[in-house]
């Protein structure tokens, strides 16, 4: 039995993101055992950390191993207790994201229920922060090998930040350029630097799209946000510096560091300051109809 006890905090620092890929490789190499997941001492764990947790405990479950999580007054077993994360630390009132996995095997118009929240926020950058969010959606179906990936976030009420995680768990920056272009890098921190330059992207001739991590580096800037982006074992985060129009593809990075252990995939945390709109840009919102068909339409 492996018996996995949780630190006081689960947060948007490097250790937590750092605490969490280790903890991957650890079950990774459990097999047809029993997992158990202490919960008990931790008393913050950020929402967006969800989007990874899915990955973890999915991974857990097709291994045929038995999943035990134990909070101060109850435990659950198995996938479960990626929803009781949700409940127990998550805002009740802001609650934006439910932890969902995002697949493109076929077509999907309905109303995602998240979008319908985020727009409700009145945001004064509500399109920018959607555009962001939708290139990132869109790289899971053309940057990945299955298609797939995962989503999670809240709203933060204390500090009045939207914060929001989208992960993907089967190729890095690094190996999907390798596997595409051929391009070989030294390292993942070069390959995430690459690929956040304009005119630089993965996509294959034929598909079409926006500017891929340019475009998010550059709305960055310009709604005043900070990202954490974890490929392989690069920890990079960025904040509204990361971007000058006049000198493009110059890229400055607030922190980067090599961590201990890599993660075979990617995850992107966006946290987006919550500025209120003025009225006449609320009418505009909620005049606004946005669909998943139009996210995902809107890359084909």
């Amino acid at each position: 039995m492996l018996e996995l006890k949780f630190p006081k905090r689960i947060g948007l620092e490097e250790k937590s993101f750092e605490y969490l890929v280790n903890l991957n490789r650890k079950v990774e190499k459990v097999k047809k055992s029993e997992i158990r997941m202490d919960f008990s001492c931790t008393t913050i764990f950020v929402i967006s950390h969800l989007a990874m947790m899915m990955y973890i405990v999915e991974g857990i479950v097709k291994r045929k191993n038995k999943l035990v999580s134990v909070f101060k007054n109850f435990e659950v077993e198995g996938e479960d207790v990626v929803r009781e994360l949700y409940k127990y630390y998550g805002d009740s009132h802001g609650n934006v994201v439910n932890p969902c996995k995002l697949k493109f095997l076929y077509d999907n118009n309905e109303e995602q229920p998240w979008l319908d929240k985020l727009r409700h926020l009145e945001l004064e950058k509500y399109d920018k922060i959607k555009v962001v969010i939708s290139e990132l959606v869109a790289n899971l179906k053309m940057h990945t090998l299955y298609k797939e990936g995962t989503m999670a976030g809240h709203v933060d009420v204390k500090n009045q930040y939207l914060i929001l995680s989208i992960a993907n768990y089967d190729i890095t920056i690094k190996n999907n350029l390798k596997r595409k272009q051929r391009m070989i890098f030294y390292n993942d921190y070069e390959a995430v630097l690459w690929a956040l330059k304009r005119s630089n992207t993965t996509r294959d001739e034929e598909e079409s799209g926006g500017l891929g991590l340019y475009l998010l580096r550059k709305y960055i800037h310009e709604l005043g946000a900070e990202c954490i982006i974890i490929s392989g074992n690069c920890f990079l985060k960025l904040d509204r510096t990361c971007f000058d129009k006049k000198k493009e593809n110059i890229i400055h990075v607030k922190k980067y560091n090599i961590m201990s252990c890599s993660y075979e995939g990617n995850i992107i945390t966006l946290s987006f300051p919550l500025i209120k709109s003025n009225k006449k840009d609320r009418e505009c919102i909620k005049r606004q109809e946005i669909s998943l068909g139009e996210m995902y339409g809107m890359y084909n």
